[in-house]
């Protein structure tokens, strides 16, 4: 039977790798090193050791994916606040990603849902014209 069992150093490698590719949280990297049975004192050391080096950022983090969930999917702050929080993103954090968001951009994305929610009630015939 093959295990998914890893070593702390390649562990930290692949990680580092990971995370210089892209923003990770915590919650995802954990993640990954439970699926890995890495024992969690080795899983803190390693995350540690990520955010001593800067690799991983929860502010960093919480900016990039709320500006790419509302621009590539359209989300509104409250699933963004929903979705930040499930992945234990500290609240301080949560609240300063999405007040850096644009207001203007997060009114065009809001205003072109609308549009499409009428749009489809409409050929739905929920709606007269």
């Amino acid at each position: 039977m093959k295990t998914n069992s890893i070593t702390p150093d390649s562990c930290l490698q692949k990680l580092e790798a990971l995370c210089a590719r892209g923003e990770h949280c915590e919650h995802e990297l954990r993640e990954k090193m439970r699926r890995w049975q890495l024992p969690e004192s080795a899983a803190d050391s390693i995350i540690e050791k990520l955010r001593r080096e800067d690799y991983i950022n929860d502010g960093r983090f919480a900016r990039a994916y709320a500006l790419d969930k509302l621009r590539y999917n359209q989300w509104g702050r409250g699933k963004l606040r929903y979705m930040m929080y499930a992945l234990q993103l500290p609240e301080e954090v949560i609240r300063e990603a999405l007040e850096e968001i644009d207001d203007e951009e997060y009114e065009a994305v809001r205003q072109t849902l609308i549009e499409i929610s009428l749009l489809q009630r409409l050929f739905a015939g929920h709606l007269d014209p």
